[in-house]
């Protein structure tokens, strides 16, 4: 049997399989091997995709509507709609921002609030400090909070420090590790304050010395304790020093959030110890 090429992309939808079904000529291969998910279908010659969000935004993108039948735009429209991670309560509307959000941050907040481990996953250059400075802000304005432990590169230390006098609307205390004065700690450590109380210590600090311990006693003091992990891919070494003891300083936190521009830097494993 005879048969014939393929001129346009037809996209239909197999409500049996739940699955898009694509017949498309060989010059738009490219385009179809790029969906996020797809299949090649040998005894019937076409390709097929699950009707999943990722699947549909890219093929809603990449192509028009006169290549799609009614009930599959229609799936597809439904499928990029669907929110894969719904927030379990809304960010405080009361909030007040020193500085103004992006729609971006503001959809962070949503997704993260009062949710206990959270990652910002977000590109160099986007605000994830201040994003997350706004988020344990709020926590500690509706007293979930009352400290905060920020471990973050020992080079951005300082620079932690900017971004809170930039952005944080709240009064607030702060202290960067010093290690060689365990007195200076153990007063801002012990101290009863109205503001919240936040320590800065260096990622690489963890791997030796007695930074984690201070770490720890930091965390201990409260029960109500919120924690960042900044630049995480600098734990991603399951039996690395640092990343066991920021594991282990993270139990004693009520609110754990990670952050990094580059979450996998070689494997999917990277991500374990994030997790």
């Amino acid at each position: 049997m005879h048969q014939t090429s393929h001129q346009n992309i037809d996209i239909t939808y197999d409500q049996k399989s739940g699955r898009f079904i694509i017949v498309s000529p060989p010059w738009s291969i490219d385009k179809i091997r790029a969906i996020p998910n797809r299949r090649w279908d040998a005894r019937r010659r076409v390709w097929t995709a699950p009707a999943l969000r990722a699947n549909a935004a890219y093929m809603l993108d990449k192509f028009p509507s006169q290549y799609w039948s009614s009930e599959a735009m229609g799936v597809a429209r439904n499928a990029v709609q669907v929110k894969s991670l719904a927030p379990v309560a809304d960010f405080p509307s009361t909030y007040t921002f020193k500085t103004r959000p992006r729609l971006y941050q503001e959809k962070a907040l949503q997704f993260s609030w009062q949710k206990e481990s959270f990652a910002y996953y977000m590109d160099m250059g986007t605000g994830k400090t201040k994003t997350s400075i706004d988020l344990f802000s709020a926590y500690f304005l509706c007293g979930e909070i009352d400290r905060l432990l920020v471990v973050t590169k020992f080079s951005t230390r300082m620079n932690w420090e900017r971004e809170f006098s930039i952005h944080c609307p709240i009064p607030y205390e702060v202290a960067v590790l010093d290690t060689s004065k365990p007195k200076v700690f153990d007063a801002f450590n012990t101290s009863s304050s109205d503001a919240l109380k936040i320590l800065i210590v260096g990622t690489e600090s963890l791997a030796a010395g007695s930074a984690s311990l201070y770490a720890e006693k930091f965390v201990n003091t409260s029960t109500r304790v919120g924690m960042i992990v900044d630049e995480a891919h600098m734990i991603k070494t399951h039996n690395a020093v640092r990343s066991k003891n920021a594991v282990k300083i993270g139990r004693g936190a009520k609110y754990k959030l990670v952050m990094t521009g580059t979450p996998i830097a070689n494997a999917p494993l990277d991500l374990y110890m994030q997790f």
